[in-house]
């Protein structure tokens, strides 16, 4: 039996973090280092983080990235570490992947199949390589000691151990490069990646690993980047080390820490029994990728003692669906916090569903960094005061204000201070009816006549809405917090939000997810609540009520599906248009068959006029995260003409 010890990591990187990001990879290493790893992964982009934007089209951010792979590399004596950087060559620019073997640079691989759907530009800087090339680093384009290094589609043959890579987008499609890595005889394949977290993503990532592992015998070493690196993408570090019997070792997912490092044992023999049977793989010698061969890394006896890792319980359906999505919104909120230099949150408490969420992830983010990295450190990454508490820290962390109207219900700041309360966030009543009253009286003078509900309906419920946008914002100043908006994917799809009023805000922590799922989640949250935290008192006054905007009169029962059309219905039309890219028509067509007698045609045309029209509120929304299989972010997912339709 040849066993030999590998690990992978995952790590929170930032664009433009030099120091940051080279502390996250090189405590990494030294943890792997510690715990006997010969082999360690690191995710794509490390160095520089996967999400650099164009910063990858300026040659300078290139090469400061390999002066920091400069300082990496003597950090590998001993071991073999693998890490992502971005290379110049014949000015293109390409996605690297840097195999550093006992203390120095031994080859480059470079990514064949890039990512461009959905949240993925990855065409616009990098060029994709050409399958079965290999030429060496350029002096014009790297620092000296690299020069003449190979690079391409290559592996390296350290001390018998055959290692392969297959960055991201390659493992996706049909046509992977562990296909020819398998009959090359490979032992390990290294699958660096930069992810990006989806509702139930998880679940087919590892089905995918875990394929390529049984079919080519090979031990398959995943990492994954980690947290909410540059501002809308999460990144769930949830780190495999697979062989043919299933994932062996794995790190935490959502971790709230810098780094996560797991570590296995794992049997070589075994693959290279399963490669000589299957007379389909059966390798050549002349067939495969060239290699670059080393000795004389690790002695005779490393590696050759050990009993290999078992394979670890079956994680279930990803975590669950609400277990996933807290956990990913929690560690983005905290991510994002740090990472902007913010105080804290501001939340403008409706007493609806979508704040109360908002103001309810916050606390849950709270509860986990107390439980997870210790007060003291969420103290630091929020720069609270050190006088902070466990008793206190929610105040700190947590502004929310309730700001009434004439057309404000008792029922609803009932229930937002209850809320508050449950919560033990920092609570206040805002009366803004007086400045409503003001702005109206300036129009009236101006237009010569007194606005009315039947003629002025928009204007008057807007200004309701706009007059609370200063209040909270002069409050988040103060604090030096982060105005937090709370406007649901539905609403943002069919333009149900004011600009420059409850649009107002930093950051949308749920605006990649719909009101049906957002309502499924809240009433999970006031039901169950996530495993070892329980439920969270104080929803149930928000629960029982219908989704209303609360901008018209009393008498007037205005609630959301009223102006709009059942909220499931929407999302049906949003999800078959949006992500499934259906023409309109068909769209009813196939809602009329499951909804007979409804006013389908009705909902589907009001819904294509409301989409068309509000494409400028979704330019100009606050950023949010990406939590599902699409978004309507224009700058992210989903490009759509400002202007069009008749």
């Amino acid at each position: 039996m040849r066993t030999i010890t590998v690990a992978t990591a995952s790590v929170n990187q930032t664009p433009l973090a030099w120091d940051r990001n080279l502390r996250s990879i090189t405590e990494a290493i030294a943890e792997a280092r510690s715990k006997g790893a010969q082999i360690l992964c690191l995710p794509e982009l490390c160095i520089t983080g996967y999400g650099s934007e164009d910063l990858f089209l300026s040659r300078w951010y290139t090469a400061t990235a390999w002066s920091v792979l400069a300082r990496i590399c003597p950090l590998t004596q001993g071991m073999v570490v693998g890490l992502g950087v971005p290379f110049i060559l014949r000015n293109s620019l390409y996605n690297g992947y840097a195999l550093c073997v006992d203390g120095k640079l031994v080859a480059v691989v470079a990514k064949q199949f890039l990512a461009g759907d959905g949240v993925h530009y990855e065409y616009r800087w990098f060029k994709p390589w050409r399958a079965g090339t290999v030429v060496e680093l350029e002096e014009d384009y790297v620092p000296e000691p690299f020069w003449g290094v190979p690079v391409g589609d290559l592996s390296v043959f350290v001390d018998g151990v055959r290692i392969a890579v297959e960055i991201c987008e390659d493992y996706w499609v049909p046509n992977r490069p562990l296909r020819t890595a398998a009959l090359s005889g490979v032992d390990i394949v290294l699958s660096p990646s930069a992810s990006h977290f989806a509702i139930g993503k998880g679940t087919e990532r590892r089905s995918i690993l875990r394929e390529g592992a049984r079919f080519s015998g090979a031990v398959v070493i995943f990492s994954n980047l980690l947290g909410c690196e540059s501002g809308k993408i999460i990144f769930d570090g949830d780190s495999h080390i697979v062989t043919a019997e299933g994932v062996v070792a794995e790190t935490a997912p959502f971790s709230l820490k810098q780094y996560e490092v797991a570590v296995a044992i794992v049997d070589l023999e075994r693959g290279r029994t399963h490669q000589q049977a299957n007379a389909a793989l059966q390798p050549e010698a002349s067939s495969g990728v060239p290699e670059v061969v080393i000795r004389g890394v690790w002695s005779s006896s490393d590696g050759r003692m050990g009993i290999p890792s078992l394979p670890l319980p079956e994680r279930g359906p990803d975590l669950r669906q609400f277990e996933e999505l807290w956990r990913a919104i929690t560690a983005g909120l905290l991510d994002y916090a740090d990472k902007s230099s913010s105080r804290g949150f501001v939340v403008s408490l409706s007493g609806g569903a979508d704040s109360a969420s908002v103001a309810c992830l916050v606390s849950l983010m709270v509860a986990r960094a107390v439980r997870e990295i210790g007060l003291s450190e969420l103290v630091r990454r929020l720069r609270l005061a050190s006088t902070t508490t466990e008793d206190t820290v929610m105040a700190r962390v947590l502004s929310c204000v309730y700001q009434k109207t004439e057309n404000s219900s008792q029922q609803t700041e009932d229930a937002a201070r209850e809320l508050a309360i449950s919560l033990r966030c920092d609570f206040g009543v805002f009366e803004v009816q007086p400045l409503v009253d003001a702005y109206r009286s300036l129009a009236e003078r101006y237009i010569g006549r007194e606005l009315s509900w039947e003629a002025d309906d928009t204007a008057l419920q807007n200004i309701q809405a706009r007059v609370r946008a200063p209040s909270v914002w002069m409050l988040a100043n103060i604090r030096g917090a982060l105005l937090l908006t709370t406007g649901n994917r539905s609403e943002l799809s069919v333009g149900y939000a004011t600009m420059d009023g409850d649009m107002c805000g930093g950051l949308n922590p749920i605006g990649g997810i719909d009101k049906p799922l957002l309502l499924a989640f809240l009433r999970w949250l006031a039901d169950k609540g996530p495993d070892g935290y329980g439920p969270i008192v104080g929803l149930e006054k928000i629960l029982a009520a219908p989704p209303t905007a609360e901008l018209r009169p009393v008498a007037a029962a205005q609630t959301d599906e009223d102006d709009l059309m059942p909220y499931r219905i929407l999302q049906a039309i949003e999800a078959e248009f949006v992500l499934k890219r259906r023409n309109p028509d068909d769209i009813v067509t196939m809602l009329e068959a499951n909804h007979p007698g409804a006013p389908v045609r009705i909902w589907v045309e009001r819904y294509m006029t409301l989409f068309q029209r509000n494409q400028w509120k979704r330019e100009r929304a606050a950023p949010s995260f990406h939590l599902d299989q699409y978004s309507l972010d224009p700058r992210s997912w989903l490009r759509f003409p400002i202007l069009s339709g008749e």
